[in-house]
């Protein structure tokens, strides 16, 4: 099952269940940490959970009022709303009008269940549309590691990603490690963003700004280093303009890992890396060219 079933799922869930959702049930159903599966619905659909959730209650709300089983009050309490006035801002915003104007012959604006349709990885639902925004180039599974993933971290969203990266070279950060030249690795010597330790609740996660280096390196004052055990890990690229990669580079990976025979590998230590390689990504986008690659390497198993 791909992300586009698990959607579909997580929709049919929702539907059966639209006046008590259970947040962990998707996370349950999306096979997926929740943080990252709202992301995931968000790409697939354009819309988050939250408001699809929103939009189908006062969908449903206003078909009550229709059939006129119900007060307002009772309606509005039904659907999770604690004042009456709090529900008529909400469905007038909705619908085009208030919930006491509601009659047989007025032509309301209703929102009607989504329902996914297949689509392959260079394309995504934008406003109801298969829009081309990013592709996957190439994949491998490899296996990688042991290291010590060495930078400057913050508890962030992703909306924070860019100012940190900016804020990182801007004060050098990168100079001491680039010097600890007999700690690098052979096979990977790039920046890294190092993501691990997505919070469900707020869809914040730690970021770390660095590089991997070998498992002896004296981490420096001010740096924090997260051991990277060896393991089998998806090297996927992502390409597309630079803030479509970042949208869509972990849904696109995942997807491959299934077409592949593989999946997320949610062990414990589970963390996933963008990697900026020189050629695929820095140069190009020194000389202003719009098309860039990101490398993601993602922890995987082989699915039995």
């Amino acid at each position: 099952m791909d992300s586009y079933d698990r959607t579909e799922a997580v929709i049919s869930y929702i539907e059966s269940n639209i006046l008590e959702i259970d947040y962990d049930e998707i996370s349950r159903i999306a096979c997926c940490p929740l943080g990252l599966y709202h992301r995931i619905f968000s790409y697939i659909t354009g819309i988050s959970i939250a408001d699809y959730v929103r939009r189908r209650r006062l969908t449903l709300a206003a078909i009550e009022l229709i059939n006129g089983e119900q007060k307002v009050i009772d309606v509005a309490v039904k659907y999770g709303y604690n004042s009456q006035a709090a529900f008529s801002r909400a469905f007038k915003e909705h619908t085009g009008i208030p919930p006491s104007f509601v009659t047989h012959e007025l032509n309301l604006r209703l929102y009607p269940r989504m329902s996914i349709q297949y689509i392959n990885e260079t394309y995504r639902i934008e406003k109801g549309k298969k829009t081309i925004v990013a592709k996957l180039a190439n994949i491998e599974f490899v296996d990688f590691g042991s290291y010590t993933m060495v930078g400057k971290e913050i508890r962030a969203k992703t909306s924070e990603i860019g100012s940190f990266w900016k804020k990182s070279f801007e004060e050098g950060m990168y100079d001491p490690l680039i010097k600890m030249k007999e700690y690098l690795p052979e096979d990977i010597d790039e920046y890294v963003g190092f993501i691990k330790g997505y919070n469900d609740d707020d869809d914040s996660f730690n970021y770390v700004v660095g590089m991997f280096m070998k498992q002896d390196v004296p981490v420096p004052d001010g740096y924090v280093g997260y051991d990277v055990p060896k393991r089998t890990v998806a090297k996927a690229w992502i390409e597309g303009e630079e803030n479509d990669i970042y949208n869509n580079a972990f849904l696109l990976t995942t997807e491959a890992l299934k077409k592949h025979g593989y999946d997320i590998d949610l062990s414990s230590n589970y963390c996933w890396c963008e990697v900026y390689t020189d050629q695929r990504f820095g140069i190009p986008k020194s000389k202003g060219e719009k098309l860039l690659t990101l490398d993601i390497y993602m922890p995987c198993v082989k699915i039995h």
